[in-house]
């Protein structure tokens, strides 16, 4: 449902598309920012671009640990044990938000979602190929403000797509029909099966006779395609993936485009570190790494530009998540993944124990004595049940 809602924002123009944010349920007090950061960063390449936290509940008593809760949500209140040491979390979503809602949404395909209902959200078939990106969009848009400008599929507030798909659907209303016609007219490129009923009983049975007629005479002269795959219309039409990588790459993106800024924003999926070369749309213009964990900005000097791709070579490590920002003109001087991630230099080798003081009163109930740690061990699996136990 996360696309559907992003979507709205997208074809109605609106800057921001807020989703309820990490709710949950079971595993008590198991969840922690590290845990949630992969599912924050895939929902931002689903087009979120603003956190709603849920849920807080108010924590009234100061000698009662651990407080109030649900059996639902994650534990967002000061009873928590990492409530405090949370802020590096929330100042790496307000990065990551900032960014995702600068400009414009970058897609190239608009599924159009159907006019069934209820509509929870849509389907994406012919199924879109990886590196490129969609909205779904509705029929009061479609007729409303859909307009054809050098080809492409254009809205009034700026958001534009090369080609509008059409759902395995055999309803469509006459009057959106029409309106497709116009845009075939214009140029628009359309991809779907034919209709052949209107869903409305508005105009029976006139309206099914319109939509039989029109469909006769876009399908039949081949203004509109049908029965092809994604991979073959994106050929055709000559468009090259926006974030290109192989199939097996653990990474997702997000696309927006502010003026002559290009910003995507790149997560690693996996729990491992991974080396990357995507292939952005992008030319004429050097990478820039913006880390949205402390705010920092270097530039990428190992990149390859060929025609309209710019190929930047990345090292992400485990469910990490950068900028690439492309806005100022450039040329590479080196291609290795070491020049844009230098190996680190070992500044000290920490071996000596630890002398550990926990806090022990009645509710944290951890020993009272200074404990020596010869290494550094997961306190879980300790034989001491004070320390096992010990938040």
């Amino acid at each position: 449902e996360n696309r559907a809602a992003s979507s709205c924002g997208h074809i109605y123009g609106k800057k921001r598309i807020t989703a309820e944010s990490f709710t949950a349920g079971g595993r008590v007090y198991e969840r922690y920012p590290a845990d949630l950061k992969k599912r924050c960063d895939w929902s931002y390449t689903e087009g979120i671009n603003e956190t709603l936290l849920h849920l807080y509940i108010h924590q009234p008593d100061e000698d009662k640990t651990p407080g109030i809760n649900a059996w639902f949500a994650t534990e967002f209140n000061r009873k928590n044990t990492w409530f405090y040491e949370m802020k590096p979390f929330i100042e790496y979503m307000r990065r990551c938000m900032f960014m995702l809602q600068q400009g414009q949404n970058v897609a190239d395909a608009a599924y159009f979602i159907g006019e069934d209902a209820p509509k929870m959200t849509g389907i994406t078939e012919p199924k879109l190929p990886k590196g490129y990106s969609f909205d779904y969009i509705n029929s009061e848009v479609i007729i409303r403000d859909l307009q054809v400008k050098n080809g492409r599929l254009v809205l009034p507030h700026g958001t534009s797509y090369r080609l509008l798909v059409l759902p395995p659907q055999e309803t469509m209303r006459p009057e959106l029909l029409r309106k497709i016609e116009q845009l075939v007219a214009g140029g628009a490129v359309i991809l779907g099966p034919k209709p052949s009923v209107s869903p409305s009983m508005q105009d029976y049975p006139n309206a099914d006779k319109q939509v039989k007629e029109l469909a006769d005479k876009l399908w039949d002269t081949g203004k509109i395609l049908s029965g092809k795959n994604m991979e073959e219309m994106f050929s055709m039409l000559n468009i090259v993936p926006d974030c290109g990588s192989a199939q097996e790459d653990p990474i997702l993106y997000a696309h927006r485009t502010m003026g002559n800024t290009e910003i995507y924003f790149i997560t690693n999926q996996s729990d491992k570190t991974v080396q990357v070369t995507p292939q952005f749309r992008v030319k004429n213009r050097k990478p820039e790494l913006w880390n949205p964990i402390d705010g920092s900005t270097r530039d990428l000097p190992a990149f390859e530009q060929q025609g309209e791709i710019t190929s930047v070579p990345l090292q992400l490590e485990t469910f990490e998540s950068v900028f690439v920002v492309f806005r100022k003109q450039g040329k590479p001087f080196a291609s290795s993944v070491e020049a844009n991630f230098p190996k680190p230099e070992l500044l000290a080798d920490v071996n000596t124990p630890w002398k550990v003081q926990f806090e022990s009163d009645k509710i944290r109930r951890g020993p009272a004595e200074t404990v020596i740690f010869n290494q550094l061990q997961d306190w879980s699996k300790n034989i001491d049940e004070r320390i096992r136990y010990y938040s």
